[in-house]
């Protein structure tokens, strides 16, 4: 016998996203929702209902104001009918067919920053976030949005929540509301087993990214954390219960890059490892028997009390899976969630490329608009975003190429967090030259933290002032240890350079325009192309770099750390 649903119909949409027609006659309906898992919709009908010429797959689905992605139909036979059963997946599933392809890294931000990082061009947007300035990180390779945001969930203690009819994305402290009607046997529980495990661990070793710890961030100075509150509450001293108890674990996490992000979420994790995994096996009445709450009331995430005096029980457990039968209530049910306290783990594990922190990283950034620097205006021409994970010592550099108007003294140099890294550069100009600084560093014992590195330049004598023009400014970071942002792709290691002699070819005309690379000098005059082989390049060869500075130090030679091609 097929059933009408009047008041919750299923909606057929067509490709495009419009919906086209309300499905009258459904053989079955089940809407299946577990929490942080999964959030399914199947029906049935008869595959010679006229609504059933409107059924395709991919198309979207409505129901109970949810919208649904239509991802399976199976046509069969039953008897004399062929029925079609169609199931769909929630519309948040779509952000796990789309992949951050490569590395993504999220340094220095907020939840709700990260938040808008990861859904950026994905169609969906930030919905509510809690207010948290806390500075997070967490790094990602090959994942899917999905993956990225349950990553930042768990990184920053949050949960999340989505709406499908608005497509947005809620980070939220906890998942439903606490009810005050219990679960009680007798009433609407129909049985209860009981199996108790002793705590797994009461000692827990945590390591992040770059094997990071939380020495630096843990009151003691100690590399671990520890919890014998179980044993205590039974009556041992804390000695008694560390020398009789102690249970060691190691956790690494590979997504914390910070020590004091991996020392909350470990405080957290040996609180639920140090208490016993007490599970009951138990038999819910349906929703629509119990009280007077209408079952729409209940939702997955829900908080609930459960109470049985055989066993002892008086506690408080969630909600965690709830299926629901319309045209059917009576088969209606939910699940507690009686793992108490213990761990869940996200089932979503898809192949990824690992993160490897022990090789070298190269950073870079460049101006994307032409700049001007003037008498007393300091500007920062490049930027680069770093979060090291331990400690770390970078080698970073810089390329300005400018023209001059008028004449007077640039300053060029860099910060880390606002402070300067080693001394300035001063170069003078006159009016229509070309002004130009090149130069390595190095910044000893970098600690773990995210930081900003700003190239910065300012005139700071004479009322000239010097153009950069686009892309002629780069800024490049060697680093290990660490990740970071910057804006260009890789460092180049070509430079074009003017020169009046360039041995051994001193019988050109003066004004030769010379390409220098790894072993190769092509020269430039009256249009004129000469390719030179130098094996090993000579110090003849005129680079920006200032040999044997007494700041920037000591170049293996000419060209090794060579900077960007200016513009010829």
């Amino acid at each position: 016998m097929s059933a009408r649903v009047s008041d919750q119909m299923v909606w057929l949409y067509d490709l495009y996203g419009n919906a086209k027609v309300p499905v009258h006659e459904l053989l079955s309906l089940m809407a299946d929702d577990r929490l942080f898992k999964q959030e399914t919709l199947t029906f049935t009908m008869r595959r010679d209902d006229q609504k059933a010429a409107y059924l395709q797959p991919d198309q979207i689905v409505r129901w109970d104001g949810r919208l649904y992605r239509n991802t399976l139909q199976t046509d069969r036979r039953q008897g004399s009918e062929v029925i079609v059963e169609v199931y769909c997946e929630a519309l948040w599933y779509d952000l796990q067919k789309r992949v951050r392809v490569g590395n993504f890294p999220l340094l220095g931000k907020t939840p709700e920053q990260g938040m808008v990082r990861i859904l950026q061009n994905t169609g969906w947007t930030v919905g509510d976030t809690p207010t948290d300035s806390s500075l997070y990180s967490a790094e990602t390779n090959d994942a899917t949005v999905i993956q990225v945001l349950r990553t930042w969930a768990e990184v920053t203690g949050y949960e999340l929540s989505f709406n499908t009819s608005s497509k947005t994305v809620n980070l939220t402290t906890t998942i439903g509301t606490a009810r005050q009607v219990p679960f009680r046997y007798g009433r609407n529980l129909r049985g209860i087993e009981r199996q108790y495990e002793p705590p797994a661990a009461t000692r827990l070793y945590p390591y992040g990214a770059n094997d990071v710890g939380i020495s630096a961030n843990e009151p003691s100075g100690n590399d671990y954390v520890e919890d014998y509150t179980w044993y205590v509450n039974l009556g041992l001293t804390l000695a008694e219960a560390r020398a009789l108890y102690r249970k060691d674990q190691v956790w690494v996490d590979t997504k914390y890059l910070l020590g004091i992000n991996l020392y909350d979420a470990a405080l957290v994790r040996i609180s639920r490892l140090a208490q016993p995994i007490i599970s009951y096996a138990v038999d819910v009445a349906t929703l629509s028997e119990q009280t007077a709450l209408a079952e729409g009331d209940y939702v997955t995430g829900d908080t609930v009390p459960v109470t049985d005096t055989e066993f002892g029980i008086d506690l408080t457990t969630r909600i965690v899976r709830r299926v629901r039968h319309p045209l059917s209530p009576q088969d209606d049910s939910i699940e507690l969630e009686f793992l108490r306290p213990g761990l869940s783990d996200s089932d979503l594990t898809l192949s990824q490329r690992g993160t490897d922190y022990s090789s070298m990283s190269v950073i870079v950034d460049n101006n994307d608009d032409e700049m001007t620097f003037s008498p007393g205006s300091t500007k920062a021409w490049a930027e680069i975003t770093l979060t090291v994970a331990g400690t770390t010592t970078p080698v970073m550099g810089g390329t300005f190429v400018g023209t001059a108007t008028g004449t007077g003294v640039l300053d060029v140099y860099a910060t880390l967090d606002g402070a300067d890294i080693g001394q300035r550069i001063s170069v003078s100009f006159t009016d229509g030259e070309q002004v130009e600084v090149s130069w390595p560093t190095f910044v000893a014992d970098v600690a773990e933290g995210t930081y900003v590195i700003d190239w910065r330049a300012v005139v700071s004598s004479g009322a000239g002032s010097v153009t950069l023009p686009i892309e002629a400014g780069r800024a490049w970071m060697l680093v290990r240890g660490a990740v970071g942002i910057g804006f260009a792709t890789s460092p180049n290691t070509q430079v074009t350079e003017t020169v009046t002699a360039l041995a051994p070819l001193d019988a050109m005309s003066e004004g030769v325009t010379a390409t220098v690379t790894s072993d190769i000098i092509s020269v430039s005059a009256s249009n004129e192309i000469t390719a030179v082989n130098l094996d090993p390049i000579t110090a003849d060869v005129l680079l920006p770099f200032t040999l044997g500075h007494p700041v920037f130090g000591k170049l293996g030679g000419p060209a090794r750390l060579a900077p960007p091609a200016a513009t010829e």
